[in-house]
């Protein structure tokens, strides 16, 4: 007992590093688990129109499913970012609205290229938070508008997916050549 007690630090509180306890660790330890949150990406590829042009209040390519973005039924998340990407320019004054619901907003009408119509009874279905695409990324041809560090709580209720609709907004408009020309990249942060 004598040399255990000789062992023990004579202060207790900060000290320097030599003045600490050895602690050995034993050969048959196992690993300690560290795990991080698996971030879910989600890529859409709605049908759009190449023309006429898409104009202020108009839905981009309906609505959306967002499929298997929670980890489970009924499990939630953090909508953590949004990229629009086109194949052709987005012109400067082009922003887009996203937004999202828990439930398939059956009583509302999301048709692309026409101006959004939202039913109210599909008001209490949408999430607390839209995604407002504004920042624009000049790639040659090719154009992007992403919008980060959202934070927007979502829970999928008794699904695992949600439902989204993109909106025109600003101050131009939006001529696509193709109808595939847009993608949507959702980054998600599941619970």
């Amino acid at each position: 007992i004598t040399s255990m007690i000789a062992l023990l630090p004579a202060a207790l509180g900060q000290g320097t590093m030599a003045q600490s306890m050895r602690v050995v660790v034993a050969s048959d330890q196992s690993a300690v688990p560290v795990s991080t949150p698996n971030t879910r990406v989600i890529r859409v590829v709605p049908t759009v129109s190449a023309s006429p042009d898409y104009s202020i209040d108009d839905v981009i390519g309906g609505k959306m499913v967002l499929t298997d973005i929670a980890r489970v039924t009924g499990g939630g998340g953090i909508l953590n970012s949004v990229l629009m990407t086109s194949e052709v320019d987005i012109p400067a004054g082009v922003t887009v609205d996203v937004i999202f619901f828990d439930t398939d907003p059956t009583n509302s009408t999301f048709t692309d290229n026409s101006g959004i119509a939202l039913n109210v009874a599909d008001i209490p279905y949408m999430l607390p938070g839209v995604a407002q695409l504004a920042a624009r990324i000049d790639l040659g041809t090719p154009a992007a508008l992403v919008a980060h560090n959202l934070g927007i709580p979502m829970d999928t209720l008794s699904t695992d997916d949600l439902w989204a609709v993109a909106i025109i907004r600003g101050a131009a408009t939006l001529n696509l050549a193709a109808t595939d020309d847009i993608q949507f990249v959702f980054g998600f942060l599941p619970d």
